[in-house]
């Protein structure tokens, strides 16, 4: 598979974003699937793919989306996690991701 451009890539994470605002939450999952696989390391791709399989109820593949970013300082994945292993039945793993979560929330700045 040839290498998307970075405007391309921009393009289609915005096009991503459009279609999760807009419930069309498939068609963001096919596009944010390939950002990921063309950007393993890029957390906003990981961290929106994991927030569609949740919407799509596909919590497993979300918690493996989210996998990587299990030690994130960035509250919302934690949030994003927290969701995802409780619709899959995790419960002490989701309040766990809740705990970190509410953490890293109290320590962000307020603007």
């Amino acid at each position: 598979m040839e290498r998307l451009s970075a405007d391309s890539q921009n393009a289609l994470h915005t096009l991503a974003h459009q279609y999760l605002c807009q419930g069309k939450v498939e068609k963001a999952q096919v596009l944010l699937e390939l950002l990921t696989l063309q950007n393993p390391d890029n957390k906003e791709f990981r961290l929106a793919l994991g927030y569609a399989l949740l919407r799509m109820e596909k919590a497993e593949a979300a918690i493996q989306a989210l996998a990587p970013l299990e030690n994130s300082p960035l509250a919302l994945v934690h949030f994003v996690r927290a969701k995802a292993l409780s619709q899959a039945g995790l419960t002490s793993e989701s309040q766990a991701a809740l705990d970190r979560y509410r953490l890293l929330l109290s320590l962000e700045p307020i603007v």
